[in-house]
């Protein structure tokens, strides 16, 4: 039995239709309780087998912290309705469950995750371990 690999992975990346499908997928993404994950975009990584580059990106949902995961952006149309291993995607229009982080809190995470990858640092948030 030929079984693909798991969704997200270099050799079975998410499809999506332009950067603005790759954020609507990982917008879409939260862990299996509801709760919204943050991601930055760590870079593009080639050696897709249809010859794409692929856009990796760090997901932070507290039980799999700064995993990469790749998306190929050239996938004109696509929608990935599948969730990643240990996600779910909600509806579209629904909101995720807020986490125990204030809104300022999840904007200085976030601003700090992108200002770290511009300069090629990693950083480890509060309550993110490794």
């Amino acid at each position: 039995m030929n079984e693909n690999p798991p969704l997200g992975t270099a050799t079975n990346p998410v499809l999506c239709d332009g950067v603005t499908g790759q954020r609507d997928y990982l917008n879409r993404l939260v862990t299996l309780d509801g709760t919204g994950v943050e991601y930055f975009r760590r870079g593009s990584y080639g050696g897709a087998a249809d010859g794409h580059i692929l856009d990796g990106f760090a997901i932070f949902s507290g039980e799999d912290d700064g995993k990469t995961y790749f998306f190929d952006l050239y996938r004109q149309d696509s929608v990935e309705n599948r969730p990643i291993d240990g996600f779910r995607l909600k509806e579209t229009g629904q909101a995720a469950s807020t986490s125990n982080d204030n809104d300022l809190t999840k904007e200085l995470r976030r601003g700090l995750a992108v200002d770290a990858y511009n300069k090629g640092v990693y950083i480890a948030f509060p309550g993110n371990s490794r």
